[in-house]
């Protein structure tokens, strides 16, 4: 369950990529499918619908991606869910922490370089293969786990140095801005550790 669990993370953290992927291909690619023409086709000799065959294929496209959407932040919420009772369990100790900084901000050229790869792939097929390589290599290597859908869900992403010189990334819903603040419980009061669910070897959930 643990090693499924790392493999669907994964996959959603690079899944915007097939909605830039839709949205750029739609009169080259998904619009041509067989399916897709039935549907519309059917639509429009629908009693029940009097529009225009462009209103109706814009209607199309933009239920399908209000769809992917919906998918992918449900995907997102129950993979939190999943993670929190299915993955080990962790804590960082205060004495331990060297540095600490935001995050945010550090994935933003990577999904542009993702949504640029996705743009500039000609077919579905290539695509395919681009996410199925994407996933292979983010599993396999060493990699801190960033899911943007995340960052609207409330959730934010910190990089840790600790006193051994390796870094992590910890996600969490907390505002914080100082070491101390990452320590403090709900009232305010300084702990000598926090508790975290382990992703993998280089990114932790803080147990909100």
């Amino acid at each position: 369950m643990k090693h499924l669990l790392h493999i669907v993370l994964t996959a959603i953290s690079i899944a915007l990529a097939g909605l830039i992927f839709l949205i750029s291909h739609e009169e080259t690619v998904w619009l041509k499918w067989d399916w897709v023409k039935n549907l519309i086709a059917l639509l429009i000799s629908s009693e029940n619908i009097k529009s225009t065959e462009n209103v109706i294929t814009e209607s199309v496209t933009y239920a399908v991606y209000v769809i992917y959407l919906i998918t992918l932040f449900a995907l997102s919420l129950l993979s939190i869910k999943f993670s929190f009772k299915y993955l080990d369990q962790d804590v960082i100790e205060r004495k331990k922490v060297k540095e600490f900084e935001q995050a945010n901000d550090f994935y933003l050229p990577i999904y542009l370089g993702y949504a640029f790869v996705a743009i500039s792939l000609p077919t579905l097929k290539s695509f395919l293969l681009f996410f199925v390589l994407m996933l292979i290599v983010l599993a396999r290597t060493r990699f801190f786990y960033f899911n943007p859908i995340f960052l609207v869900l409330g959730y934010k992403f910190y990089f840790i140095k600790q006193t051994d010189d390796s870094k992590v990334l910890v996600i969490s819903k907390k505002e914080i801005k100082t070491i101390d603040e990452l320590f403090e419980d709900g009232n305010g009061e300084m702990q000598s550790y926090i508790a975290l669910t382990k992703v993998n070897e280089y990114t932790f959930l803080i147990l909100d």
